[in-house]
This record gives structure tokens, sequence and C-alpha cells, in this order.
């Protein structure tokens, strides 16, 4: 396998720089220790990790530092029996089993044999805005005020670790350090249903997506800058969030939900770093960001009263900085546009209305949701139902899967309106309404 050919070279790097007499700059050991050839290697995750992050030499050096406990644990830890050497390459060691972790300061021997310029010339390959850490490579623990930055353990980020085990980039998977969730959907561009009006709104987001994957292949003005921005607001259940899957769906990019519940946090400093994170990994991915509930973060701001309402339009002002600079889709979503400020309006390309369904919309999305093999009891007029039951998509959707679960365990092919009658009482419940 290709990475055992870079563990290799690892060692050669590590032994060389040891060894050495003389200070030796990286460039010099790398000379007599050339990298693998990897011509033979047509195509491999490895390759298109350096391709795409734009990796050097030294950045190489670093990542499969990072990754050698899983891969060579036995060289490290050899390496940290001898006193003199363990001195020299700063190893840390594990509290569960004991093993040897390398550490920012075993990257800079490594690299620079402890020459204060060449030193100098790596330190910036560790700050949180270099490419390495921003892209996920590697990872480095959240340092208290006392810990300097060279002793902090060197371990491999998530984006090196699923695209080397797996073979393939995952999907990054919803945590406390990645707050956001991938949306997909079996619905066709159809089966949105919604008043024309909304649905030419829809269609100039669409058009802006397409227009910058073009004017990206072809070249674009300089005087204006890439990306879209949406505001999505109307009632719950009025089609925002599948409107958004879609329109990822058929411009073949992921979509992102953004739980801004997850972002914001008490802790001062913690919502930027959740938001850089997220808009981090987008601007590798190229997806569409949707921020559902944006009034969290984009709602009426008040007096300056305290340290909090000054932080809190911190978070805000950070929060704007990184959306408009977002080459990409960017959606925010709203239940009430009386509650997001006024001030931020300017700064969307398009604002989009979802309303309540109307009649035809009503009775166009009761016959959508009609499972396949199924018929309407003889006893329901849908049409009459369209009419006359006012009730958002979200709603009807919900009353047909529960009609439908009925005619499954009941073994027949009919949805029958006692059952529909029921599922609606459940639905106007929860909006505090009653039927008799």
């Amino acid at each position: 396998m290709m990475i055992y050919h870079y563990f290799e070279w690892l060692r050669k790097i590590i032994d060389q720089r040891l060894g050495a007499g003389n200070p030796l700059d990286l460039q010099e050991i790398c000379a007599r220790n050339p990298e693998p050839e990897v011509k033979s290697f047509k195509a491999h995750p490895l390759l298109d990790l350096f391709r795409e992050n734009q990796l050097q030499t030294h950045h190489k050096v670093i990542l499969f530092l990072s990754l050698a406990p899983y891969y060579i644990p036995a060289c490290l830890n050899t390496l940290a029996t001898d006193p003199k050497l363990s001195k020299f390459l700063c190893l840390s060691r594990s509290q569960i089993n004991g093993s040897s972790i390398p550490t920012v300061e075993t990257a800079l021997f490594l690299l620079s044999g402890n020459q204060p310029k060449e030193r100098h010339k790596y330190m910036s390959c560790f700050l949180t805005n270099a490419p390495l850490i921003k892209n996920e490579l590697i990872d480095l623990p959240d340092a208290t005020q006392h810990d300097p930055l060279t002793t902090l353990r060197l371990l491999p980020g998530e984006k090196s670790l699923s695209t080397l085990w797996s073979e393939q980039s995952e999907t990054p998977q919803f945590s406390g350090n990645f707050p956001a969730v991938k949306l997909d959907t079996d619905y066709q561009w159809d089966d949105l249903v919604l008043p024309y009006d909304t649905k030419e709104q829809i269609e100039e987001v669409h058009d802006w997506v397409k227009f910058e994957k073009i004017m990206k292949s072809n070249g674009h003005d300089p005087k204006f800058k890439f990306g879209c921005k949406s505001l999505f607001h109307g009632p719950p259940g009025t089609g925002k969030t599948m409107a958004a899957t879609l329109l990822g769906k058929y411009t073949g990019k992921d979509v992102y939900r953004v739980d801004l519940s997850a972002v914001v946090s008490k802790y001062i400093g913690e919502t930027e770093k959740n938001l850089s994170r997220i808009f981090d990994r987008a601007d590798h991915g190229d997806w569409i960001l949707f921020f559902d509930e944006a009034d969290a973060l984009f709602g009426k701001r008040g007096k300056t009263n305290n340290a909090h309402d000054r932080y809190a339009n911190q978070e805000v002002a950070y929060l704007l900085q990184r959306f408009e600079m977002y080459e990409g889709l960017s959606i925010l979503a709203s239940n009430f546009i009386d509650n997001i400020d006024p001030a931020f309006y300017r700064r969307f390309n398009t604002i989009v209305h979802f309303k309540k369904p109307e009649y035809d919309e009503r009775l166009q999305l009761w016959k959508n949701y009609l499972p396949e093999g199924y018929s309407f009891g003889p006893e329901v007029d849908i049409e009459e139902i369209a009419y006359s039951v006012e009730i958002n998509g979200g709603g009807i959707y919900n009353i047909m899967r529960r009609s439908y679960m009925k005619a499954v365990l009941r073994g027949d092919k009919h949805i029958l309106g006692e059952d529909m009658l029921e599922s609606l009482r459940i639905e106007k419940s929860k909006e505090g309404k009653l039927l008799p």
C-alpha cells in the first residue's frame, strides 16, 4: 500500500535527523531521502488528499507523523525508551495505554533540527488558519492558557483518518465539533408543490448556482464576488427544508443543515469556533449550507447594555463575515420574518416567501402523498377536503403517513376517511386547536 511507503520515508527522515552530526535543513534531508515514487499509484485517495490540499513536503512530514501512532507505534515507542532520543523528540504518553504520541515540538525538531530560523518558518503550520488544521488533516487539542503551543499533542484530523481508513471521503457525522447534518431526499423537483411566484423565486436561486458554476469554469469579472445568499421564510411545514434539499440534488451539491442551537455557545469564543469548523469544511466541499431557525443569530438587535450583549453582537458580526465570504449557496430559514433584523435584508441575493398552500396546492399535495397502489376510500371527497381544510404541506404529509400506516396494518389498499379525520385531529391539536 502507498501509505506504508510514506511511513518508511518518515522513518528515514527521523533516522537522518537524529543521526546528523551537523544540523541539516529539511531540503537537504529530503534530497538524501526522497519522497516515495507514486507514479505506479494512478488513483489513490492519498494522492487526492495531497492535490486537493496542495500539500508540500513539510506538510506531509507533519501529516504522517500525526498518523504514526496508528501505523508504526513500535517505532515511536522504541524511540521513547531512549532518554536522549525521547528528550530530542519530546514525545508525549497516552494516558490510556502509555503509547508514545508526537507533539508539535516533535514535528518542529524533525523539520528544523531546532535551528531558530527554520523553526520559526515552520511554526506557522500549527496556527488555527493553517491549511493542515483548517482542512482537518491534523488536530491539536485545545491548550490552556499555561500550555505553550509546542507541548500540544499532534493528532490526526477527521478528514485524514476517514480518507485513509475508508479510502474515500466520508460524510462528516453530527457531533459537538461538527453541529451539522447532511440532508438527502428521494423526492423529485415536481414533488415540490408551491405557489407559482414562490416556485419562480426558487428557480432564481437555482439559476444563481448554475451561473456561478459557469463563471468558476470560464472565468468571471473580478468586480463581482462569488456566493449566493438566500432567506427562506414562512410558516412551518411549507417546504423550506425540502426546497433546500432539492436545490442540492439538482445542482449536484451536498446540503448540510446547521443546528444553530448547537453552534451557539455560552462560552466566549466557542460560537465562532463552531461556525469556523462548518464554513471551513463547506469551503472545501462546495456545499449548500442551510441554517434553520436563523432567528437565533439574526434576530433583532437590542441595546448593548452589558458585556453579554456586546459579545452576542460580535457573534452576529462574525457569522455575517463568514456568511458573506462563503462562495457557495447559503440559505437562512426562518418561520417568522418579523424576527429577522431588517438591517440584514440587503445582504441577501434572494428572499423567498413560503406561503401557506391554497386550494390548488393542497389538492395536489393530497394526491401526491397517496401511496402507489392505494386509493382513497369511497367516502373520501378529496376535493372537498382540500377546499375546506386549511393545512400546510407538512401536516398533509403527517396525516397521509399515519393513514397509510393504518391501511397497512389493516391489510387493505384504501385510505379511509375516519383515519384521515383522526389524524387531522392530532395535527390540529399540535396547533392548540380542537376539532369536534
